[in-house]
């Protein structure tokens, strides 16, 4: 996939130590709103921000996610192509979400029926969001350019840029005025991240929306592929936040504003687990497999990718499990801790949405759209439905069920498509490594992870079975030349003294260049 395992390591831990940086901004926002708002505040919070969340999908047709196909086709065509799309793209946004904007504060003020009375009772707060939304949704687009440019690094960077801004701007605003001040800060800091990026790709890639282009009607006729994908898209870009709004107002309705909160906190840190490796699949292999190469390579890439994620999985997601209440009091605050019991639930769906989103790439690289479209739709709605199911039965651990199986219901659908319309074979190694992993975690939530983290008998045994479960994926995940490179990166190699073995390796690989 990249031009050595070596190569491969540095350009993923780059892209780690960067998104882990904006992983701490997000920390200290999270905290500081914990602490400050208490579970009813961010119960408050969270459910007038997944409105706007909403709004802002709606608004975008899915063109920011869409936008990186379009313009990896222009950029290997010709720079002016790739400026002039990167032109209209951008018009086109800066439309919509203003239309978006107007039309969300237009259904508050006149709260047609279907609007919900929890949303409505929060106006002022939902009116200052929806006017962050013209700003936020280039986030997407502009974060996209860089990568379709073949410009990784700079995509991975300018999000850790976003987050410091974007956390920065939020926390002061909690601290001056608490709920309000919340959504100051997000318009705040969308306009900031949004301008600064605009007059970068202006000075260091010569990129405008003033330039003299075509019509986005002609650019839509042109691609068909990017309509149909921002279509596909788009319907998941409504149904997914609309799906969580239920889940959030459910568990508003049947277990009060503080069990909102205690979900908030729950959903918020199962998603360190996105912030962390999403950009690995959205910046390496997305781009990778919606490129000119035979389909049976695309497949390749993708199980290749699945069994180097696998480790990053555990990695990532281990801490979460083993050690719920600390995650809770660090992250949130002691108020919080009553939840942590069912935080695994939460933290194994979005471990499993990063395994089905290597498929979920593949089916686009493969112009598989429609079918994309439909197992995205299907699963949040099956996630909705289990909620409300659940959760008055169930509690908070209802919500993580129905997180957990419409996960999994996605996963199913999109491997067993992929079998029977393509003919894709799992690889044999991802499909144990997976279920082993997933067992693994499963097994560590619910009878390891609930004891009491802070006694030391506990914490020692915790932190044994998660060294375990490390060195159980390491073969699994890499093979042998990969452990070496990675060894040697980390600079184990040298401080246990294989620098001799090492050396072998880079013999062993360079025969096996002269032979080929």
């Amino acid at each position: 996939m990249i031009e050595s395992s070596r190569n491969v390591y540095s350009l993923y831990t780059k892209i780690g130590a960067l998104q882990l940086l904006g992983g701490l901004a997000f920390f200290v926002r999270t905290k500081v709103g914990a602490l400050v708002l208490g579970p009813a505040g961010v119960g408050v919070v969270s459910l007038v921000e997944q409105f706007v969340q909403l709004i802002l999908q709606l608004s975008a047709f899915a063109i920011p996610f869409a936008a990186i196909k379009i313009l990896s086709k222009a950029h290997s065509e010709s720079a002016e192509a790739f400026k002039a799309v990167y032109a209209v793209l951008l018009r086109l946004l800066l439309i919509l979400g203003g239309i978006g904007a107007a039309v969300g504060i237009v259904l508050v003020i006149f709260q047609p029926g279907w609007v919900r009375p929890s949303i409505t009772a929060y106006s002022p707060l939902v009116a200052i969001g929806l006017l962050a939304v013209p700003a936020m949704i280039l986030h997407g687009f502009f974060r996209n350019v860089p990568a379709a440019a073949m410009q990784p690094m700079t995509s991975a960077l300018w999000d850790t840029i976003t987050a410091g801004v974007m956390a920065t701007t939020v926390t002061v605003g909690i601290l001056f005025f608490r709920e309000v001040g919340y959504f100051v800060g997000m318009l705040t800091g969308a306009v900031t991240v949004s301008a600064s990026y605009y007059l970068y790709f202006a000075r260091c890639f010569g990129l405008s929306m003033t330039r003299p282009v075509g019509s986005a009607y002609s650019l839509v006729k042109n691609n068909l592929p990017f309509v149909k994908l921002s279509f596909t898209s788009y319907l998941l870009a409504f149904v997914t936040p609309l799906a969580l709004l239920v889940v959030r107002t459910t568990v508003l309705q049947h277990l009060g504003e503080a069990t909102a909160g205690f979900l908030q906190a729950l959903i918020g840190i199962s998603l360190a687990i996105n912030l962390l490796l999403n950009p690995l699949n959205g910046l390496l292999l997305t781009p990778l497999v919606n490129r000119k190469i035979p389909e049976g390579e695309k497949q390749l890439n993708a199980a290749t990718f699945h069994k180097k994620l696998l480790l990053a999985v555990a990695i990532v997601s281990l801490p979460v499990i083993l050690f719920p209440d600390v995650a809770v009091i660090v992250l949130y605050s002691l108020q919080f801790q009553e939840a942590a019991h069912v935080l695994y639930w939460f933290v194994l769906s979005q471990a499993m949405q990063q395994v089905v989103g290597v498929y979920l790439a593949l089916m686009i690289g493969l112009d598989l759209l429609i079918a994309y479209g439909a197992v995205m739709v299907v699963a949040p709605i099956a996630n909705a439905a289990l909620a409300i199911v659940l959760v008055p039965r169930l509690g908070l651990a209802g919500a993580g069920i129905a997180a957990l199986g419409s996960t999994t219901l996605l996963t199913l659908g999109t491997l067993g498509y992929l079998h029977i319309w393509n003919g894709f074979r799992f690889d044999r190694v991802c499909g144990l490594g997976t279920l082993l992993l997933f067992g693994s975690l499963a097994v560590e939530g619910a009878f390891v992870g609930t004891r009491p983290s802070l006694d030391i008998f506990n914490f020692l045994a915790k932190l044994l079975v998660g060294i375990a479960t490390l060195v159980l994926m390491l073969p699994i995940s890499l093979d042998q030349d990969e452990r070496l490179a990675l060894a040697d990166q980390l600079g184990v190699a040298r401080v246990l003294g294989f620098v001799g073995y090492r050396r072998q390796g880079e013999h062993r690989i360079g025969k096996r260049k002269d032979r080929l």
